[in-house]
């Protein structure tokens, strides 16, 4: 349909509330879009953003509550994971919703082949120009031009287009479903994560084609650099009361309009407990002084004094006790406890030694040389991001300094040094059926279970926790404890391939904070501009054409700004 005038209402959620068996996912969700507004999604792994995305393309129904869209809005739904029928080619999902412009292209291309055979042909020629017609009404050749730019800009131009999407990559999949989307001319975008699978590149492209675009967007995205380009407005789902919040502004905006509230929530608790334990203290002082005035005389008045003390005691202790009852009373807010690596690193960064050198590394595969001739030092102190486009090698070199892949050259390990590498598929990585996280702890790591359990207490595993089946693990709780078993294995340098994959925003941050803390030496893989800022890095190795000349320091801007 195209998009309408800008300013209009032309989405309203009204009072939705969804529950599955196993507890309330959203609870009277209410909010409005505007015609050409882009808005933020955020709120924790599980906390229903998904669930209401679902909703509003209807695919889900909710329990109670309404979704309004109005006459005439095409609502395009980008999922997570994308799931297409084995004979789907990559030009059918990319043109997805451009059937009627694929029909008369076609069309147009049998009537000039007619006309080219019989240039007298009169319906040849009547069929060309209604062909003509219905394709340039559809868009004619400026939809082929916006395929191959929007291709181009995500990184898929080189597919074969007659390819099944089948065969594709996660990535590949992904990259191909959000062109589709893009390319569809829907009103409003529902976007699930498009920014998994971008490289840098790609990412810079897409924030600057949202924000030139007319169509409203709901956006879910772990990229908080890219939120802060976008979006105008953040709406935060609350795991604990899974009801929603509206923020004005990006998500630094709304991450400091956050903060704000917890501080002041936290005051509030504390006035308030400080308030109990006063009118605590003057009730003891009043039930004290009535006993002690009572057992110390036997004069009547001054008795019936002592008992009118007692009774003030006891109707201050009722009321204080209906406050508590009520709703007066607060509950101490409950935040994201810290991550730490506590005692990891041994290389400091005043420590230069040698910790890793890979000399004349070159691998080819399938054909291909991805790596020519590669010559990287890592030393104590130094903190490394490994860039390039996507496809460059970067999960290879990585895979080559663990020492998991084989190429030509060496790699040399400074003395004593013990390296951790976290792999980008750790999620998906192949456990024993039913064993527990205080288990898997056992693998990489010897001693009583106390000091296991005390090690595990650090990466947020407390109590029962540490009995959870690794399988039933969340992407973060998994990720926390690969993290934590390089700590119990005795890794004193990290090589980490992707960790923020899978990583709600505030599983981002606290792994973020854990990561600036430690002292050790490290290189990371990562296309999160905000994260990567948050590391204190030292440099960079940027792979280009399959060798890497290191930059010092590396070549990041601010977060929101653009990406290089």
């Amino acid at each position: 349909m195209g998009a309408k005038t800008r300013g209009f209402l032309m989405l309203y959620v009204n009072k939705i509330s969804k529950r599955y068996p196993d507890g309330p996912v959203l609870e009277e969700i209410t909010f409005s879009i505007k015609t050409g507004e882009k808005v933020g999604l955020v709120g924790a792994n599980g906390s229903g953003k998904s669930t209401l995305l679902r909703i509003i393309a209807g695919l889900e129904t909710p329990d109670e509550g309404s979704v309004r869209l109005e006459p005439g809005v095409e609502v395009g739904y980008l999922v997570q994971q994308v799931e297409e029928a084995a004979s789907t080619r990559v030009v059918d999902l990319l043109t997805s919703g451009q059937e009627a412009w694929q029909e008369a292209g076609r069309d147009l291309d049998d009537a000039i082949a007619r006309m080219s055979c019989d240039p007298g042909d009169v319906e040849a020629l009547d069929a060309y120009g209604d062909a003509l017609e219905r394709f340039e009404a559809l868009g004619g050749y400026g939809v082929q031009t916006s395929i191959d730019r929007i291709c181009a800009g995500l990184g898929v131009e080189a597919l074969d287009l007659d390819r099944p999407v089948a065969g594709l990559s996660g990535g590949e999949k992904t990259r191909v479903a959000l062109g589709a989307r893009l390319l569809s001319g829907s009103d409003l975008l529902l976007l699930d994560e498009p920014t998994n699978h971008l490289d840098l590149p790609a990412l810079t492209w897409l924030e600057e084609w949202i924000l030139s675009a007319p169509q409203a967007a709901i956006i879910v995205s772990h990229d908080r650099a890219f939120l802060d380009r976008t979006v105008s407005r953040i709406l935060f789902l609350d795991e604990r009361t899974h009801q929603l919040s509206i923020y004005q502004g990006g998500y630094s905006d709304f991450q400091e309009a956050r903060r704000r509230e917890r501080e002041a929530e936290m005051a509030a608790w504390r006035d308030q407990q400080e308030k109990i334990e006063r009118v605590e203290r003057e009730i003891r002082v009043l039930k004290d002084r009535a006993r002690r005035t009572e057992n110390s005389t036997i004069n009547f008045a001054i008795r019936k004094i002592a008992k009118g003390t007692a009774r003030r005691a006891i109707v201050q202790e009722r009321r204080l006790q209906r406050d508590l009852d009520g709703d007066q009373r607060l509950e101490r807010p409950a935040y994201d406890n810290a991550l730490y690596l506590a005692g990891m690193a041994r290389s400091g960064s005043s420590d230069r030694r040698l910790i890793l050198a890979g000399r004349g590394l070159s691998v080819e595969l399938s054909g291909n040389r991805v790596l020519e001739d590669v010559d990287v030092e890592l030393h104590g102190g130094d903190r490394a991001w490994l860039s390039g486009p996507n496809g460059s090698g970067k999960t290879t070199l990585l895979s080559i300094l663990a020492g998991e892949r084989q190429g030509s050259g060496e790699v040399v390990l400074g003395s004593g040094v013990k390296l951790g590498y976290l792999k980008q598929e750790h999620t998906r990585s192949e456990v024993p059926a039913g064993q527990t996280v205080l288990e898997a702890m056992r693998t990489v790591m010897v001693g009583e279970e106390s000091a296991i359990r005390a090690l595990l207490d650090q990466f947020l595993f407390t109590g029962q926790d540490v009995m959870k089946e690794v399988v039933n693990l969340s992407y973060g709780e998994r990720l926390r404890l690969e993290l934590a078993k390089l700590v119990g294995g005795g890794a004193d340098a990290l090589l980490l391939d992707e960790p923020t994959n899978h990583l709600d925003v505030s599983g981002i941050e606290r792994l973020q904070g854990a990561l600036a803390a430690y002292q050790g030496p490290m290189v990371v893989v990562s296309h999160d501009r905000a994260f990567l800022h948050g590391l204190n890095l030292t440099t960079e190795w940027p792979i280009q054409d399959g060798g890497v000349v290191p930059v010092s320091p590396p070549r990041l801007t601010a977060p929101g700004g653009s990406a290089p």
